[in-house]
């Protein structure tokens, strides 16, 4: 269970991973991760990381992607990173 990651925030992670992968967004969650969710290999990865990028409006240090393993993982950071849910819209860059 992941209680400290948000849910709207892994369903968008969810379904920018879907569209790199062709994995079903319905079969990823806060769990899934990258050596076991089919398609999430490192080219993936590494779409998916630019992906978020520019989705979220954030820069992930390669020492932070590189402990990025899971949706959850993502989420996590992005909160760290200052992402705010209440002020971003999707396609937008979280900014005022």
């Amino acid at each position: 269970m992941h209680s400290d990651v948000d849910p709207a925030l892994v369903g968008r992670l969810a379904a920018l991973l879907s569209d790199i992968t062709g994995t079903p967004v319905g079969l990823l969650g806060p769990d899934s991760c990258r050596d076991a969710t089919p398609g999430w290999d490192s080219v993936a990865n590494l779409q998916f990381m630019s992906a978020v990028e520019e989705e979220f409006g954030v820069i992930i240090p390669t020492t932070a992607a590189l402990q990025l393993r899971s949706l959850a993982d993502m989420a996590r950071f992005l909160r760290e990173a200052g992402w705010n849910a209440a002020r971003a819209q999707p396609g937008c860059r979280g900014e005022s």
